[in-house]
């Protein structure tokens, strides 16, 4: 937010911002920033373009940005670079993954990131990017900051450090280092400022899974259906997945999907849980063929609206579906 506040007193010539986000996958670099735009534009998503850049490894792709020139093929196809949302003031152009694209991709972004405009070969028209602020996102150094924070677990064990005194400075030089060793000095100079993300803890994945649950309510609510989870299920969740140390959330999220989405999904569908319904996942541990091991299972408890159930209910009655079926339940789950 620094270079909207002095935006002023900027070369009116150059883009309000160029910014490089860094870190690894899956901890919130480009979610970061559509929230900005969200922020920016009231929710507009017509401020914000998001190129791919691993769409752009090849040097005769980038035609595809600007668009194609007279008689070539592709000629009818409107450039990726759409003046209509890049010059609207503030917008968001996201360049994801800027490492996967290739170098004349990157000559690209010098003239962006320095002269603020850029002429599109295919109408010849020319889009300014003074008014946009620009974020650039890569994985570049992932490897070194796992390294620093689980060195037993990356393969950097020569590093003399452990996730207990790995300091900020040290996984900002590490990252920053990777950043030097992939691109030119002329591109890593214009930009005005690289943010480090670190690695998502458990506790910032239980809040990505929270959010996760929240937007997915405004989904089930057309179905008149509302989901809460609990503690426990949320940290079963979060712990099915080994890869949550190297991929971030996105593994976390894939569990979601698996362990509740996907059931939740079948029961309403079929009308095992009747439209109107209030569910509460909890998660159950039963005795495993009579053995004195015990499994886990996630359960449904859902009290379902009184109107549609074919039976009179009073509002005590709860209903669980388990594994072994649907049946009364404990008045005690909200």
């Amino acid at each position: 937010m620094s270079a909207l506040s002095r935006e002023k007193f900027r070369n009116p010539n150059r883009p309000i911002a160029n910014l490089l986000f860094l870190g690894p996958t899956g901890v919130g670099k480009s979610e970061t920033a559509k929230k900005l735009a969200d922020l920016l534009h009231d929710g507009d998503e017509s401020a914000f373009l998001k190129i791919d850049c691993s769409m752009f490894a090849l040097g005769h792709t980038i035609g595809a940005l600007t668009g194609a020139p007279p008689a070539y093929v592709g000629r009818e196809q409107p450039p990726i670079l759409d003046r209509a949302i890049i010059e609207k003031e503030k917008s968001i152009v996201l360049f994801d993954e800027i490492e996967k694209g290739s170098q004349p991709l990157h000559d690209l972004m010098l003239q962006i990131m320095d002269d603020g405009e850029l002429t599109l070969t295919g109408t010849g028209e020319k889009v300014s990017f003074r008014n946009s602020i620009i974020i650039m996102t890569t994985n570049l150094g992932a490897n070194e900051m796992m390294g620093l924070l689980d060195p037993a677990k990356t393969g950097f064990q020569s590093q003399k450090t452990d996730k207990n005194t790995a300091t900020k400075q040290q996984i900002d030089k590490a990252a920053n280092g990777a950043l030097k060793h992939h691109f030119r000095p002329e591109f890593i100079n214009r930009i005005d400022q690289r943010v480090v993300f670190d690695p998502l803890t458990d506790v910032h994945l239980g809040q990505v899974l929270d959010n996760y649950v929240e937007n997915a309510n405004e989904r089930y609510r057309d179905y008149g259906v509302s989901l809460e989870i609990s503690n426990d299920v949320k940290q079963k969740i979060i712990t099915s997945s080994e890869e949550r140390r190297q991929f971030g959330a996105r593994p976390i999220l894939r569990a979601y999907d698996r362990m509740i989405e996907s059931i939740l999904s079948k029961h309403v569908s079929t009308g095992v849980i009747p439209e109107g319904s209030d569910v509460v996942a909890v998660l159950a541990r039963r005795a495993a063929n009579g053995q004195r091991e015990y499994e886990e299972n996630i359960d449904f408890y859902f009290r379902p609206n009184e109107e549609l159930m074919p039976k009179p209910v009073t509002k005590e009655v709860v209903f669980v579906v388990s594994e072994t079926g649907i049946h009364e339940g404990e008045s005690r789950v909200a």
